[in-house]
């Protein structure tokens, strides 16, 4: 069998540079890799609904104008209303802001009288511990004499 092999093959010729044979498979390969991209680029991916076909209806109907106008006046009424409630919340921020305010404003009053009787008192304490002190430095100068 190989001698009918042999017989029926042409011989390959031996003076074929080793490079040259290289670059030769080389090129092929790259020919074969950019057609199987290409080949993969261009097959369309099917798809397939089983069981269930899927209808599309092209819509033909237009907005009217008066559709148009009658969503656009809507639009703007609940834009006002929502800016009026807008307003509101603000007022109330600012009523609940300024009860606040007038309440620390008046702990700090009740603060800063507290803090003033307390001074005077202990400033009435020093002037009385002070007298006390001069009365038992001349008395006791006076038993020293």
């Amino acid at each position: 069998m190989i001698a009918i092999l042999a017989q029926t093959v042409p011989p390959v010729p031996t003076d074929v540079e080793p490079a040259l044979f290289k670059s030769i498979i080389t090129v092929l390969g790259w020919v074969a890799a950019v057609g199987m991209g290409i080949i993969a680029f261009l097959r369309k991916p099917k798809t397939e609904i089983a069981d269930q076909p899927l209808k599309v209806k092209g819509e033909v109907e237009y907005v009217t104008r008066r559709d148009f106008d009658d969503l656009k006046a809507d639009l703007n009424r609940r834009f006002d209303e929502l800016q009026e409630e807008r307003g509101r919340s603000i007022e109330q921020l600012h009523k609940h802001i300024s009860s606040v305010g007038d309440r620390m404003g008046k702990q700090i009053e009740n603060l800063d009288a507290t803090y003033e009787k307390r001074l005077a008192a202990g400033n009435d304490r020093m002037n009385q511990h002070g007298e006390d002190i001069a009365a038992l430095k001349a008395l006791n100068r006076g038993g020293r004499k």
